[in-house]
């Protein structure tokens, strides 16, 4: 296995504990992130960035938003029958 495939199994395996833990526990996602995370350490500021002013939020939000109007564009491209036509 390469270096960057051995990269992607273990993000891809700190997600699925990361899921698991917070599916049994029924907490909070930030909760959990901060019992987890060192006081004062790097994952912290991180979240408190992503805190800050509902900045993940936000983000997700228009990543969600710009995914759905461009599958409505898609579709509308490719089987205009089954969207209403912008007008």
């Amino acid at each position: 296995m390469t270096s960057d495939s051995q990269d992607i199994f273990r993000i891809a395996d700190a997600m699925a504990g990361s899921a698991a833990m917070l599916a049994g526990a029924g907490a909070d996602p930030a909760d959990m992130a901060r019992r987890v995370a060192s006081p004062g350490g790097v994952t912290l500021a991180g979240v408190e960035v992503l805190d800050e002013e509902d900045a993940l939020t936000r983000l997700m939000g228009d990543t969600i938003a710009a995914s759905a109007a461009r599958n409505d564009e898609m579709t509308r491209a490719f089987r205009p029958q089954t969207l209403p036509q912008e007008q």
